[in-house]
């Protein structure tokens, strides 16, 4: 009799022992669980964290940009004299147009271009890309130009002049909420008419060509 009670304490025990093996396995997958879930939550932070912060640094970079506009340039040696004449615009040959382009590589004459472009302003992409181009260039230059170098023109677009269009627009307040592509997209549309203007302006009054042609553009 004490044998099969002894016995059955014994296998009590082990069923005991095994319920709690059991029970600490559930416990220890449950808490590998736990941790895995916080993990994932960790590794989706930093992925957010890398975002924002690369987006702070592009933030940062164009206020930079901004701010050397404003600060950085050279007072003119003669300040009543007006841009156009210093700049000698508008070109009226492709080979001054990218002659004054390669002065811009010096960064100061760059800084002080984009701040001069600013101050000429737009309400509306086109506009500025229109108020701009007609001071810096004829329409006969400008017909020899596309954006890309399509249909056998010059390419503009790898010009710093073009690069200054889009830096300028950033400082124009009307203009702040547009991005590069819309200042590109506008930069095409006034070049694309420009063969059609140059040729509007041989057969018409000198004030109502570019309009007419362009009305729809705005």
């Amino acid at each position: 009799m004490l044998k099969t009670t002894s016995h059955k304490s014994i296998n009590s025990q082990k069923l005991l022992d095994e319920q709690e093996h059991i029970g600490g396995k559930a416990k220890k997958g449950k808490s590998q669980g736990h941790d895995n879930e916080i993990l994932v939550k960790l590794c989706s932070r930093v992925s957010y964290l890398t975002l924002l912060t690369k987006g702070i640094a592009e933030d940062i970079d164009q206020i930079k940009l901004q701010m050397e506009t404003i600060t950085n340039i050279p007072v003119p040696t003669h300040p009543s004299a007006s841009n156009e004449e210093v700049y000698n615009f508008p070109f009226e040959t492709t080979e001054s147009l990218e002659e004054f382009g390669k002065t811009l590589e010096n960064k100061e004459t760059y800084l002080k271009f984009v701040r001069f472009v600013s101050r000429i302003g737009g309400d509306s992409p086109y506009e500025f890309i229109k108020r701009v181009m007609v001071r810096l260039v004829t329409n006969e230059v400008a017909a020899k130009y596309s954006f890309t170098g399509h249909k056998g023109k010059k390419p503009i677009g790898h010009f710093l002049i073009a690069k200054a269009l889009k830096d300028a627009s950033r400082n124009v307040k009307s203009l702040m909420h547009c991005t590069e592509n819309d200042i590109e997209k506008k930069f095409k549309d006034w070049l694309r008419h420009a063969p059609a203007r140059a040729q509007k302006k041989q057969e018409d009054p000198p004030n109502g060509a570019e309009e007419d042609i362009e009305e729809n553009n705005q």
